[in-house]
């Protein structure tokens, strides 16, 4: 769900840091069937991992 989630939405996990590792937790939580909000302050492609291939 890109942006913010909803009112009355019920998280039952939050994570901050889209990066690769942020990412991957994220899918893993979703898939076990939790609710996720992933949060990142950059645009996409902007974090460390990027920045390692320069």
């Amino acid at each position: 769900m890109p942006g913010r989630p909803s009112a009355g939405f019920l998280a039952t996990s939050w994570i901050v840091g889209a990066g690769i590792t942020g990412a991957l937790v994220a899918e893993r939580l979703i898939r076990e069937g939790r609710q996720v909000v992933l949060i990142e302050r950059e645009d996409a492609s902007h974090g460390s991992t990027a920045a390692s291939n320069r």
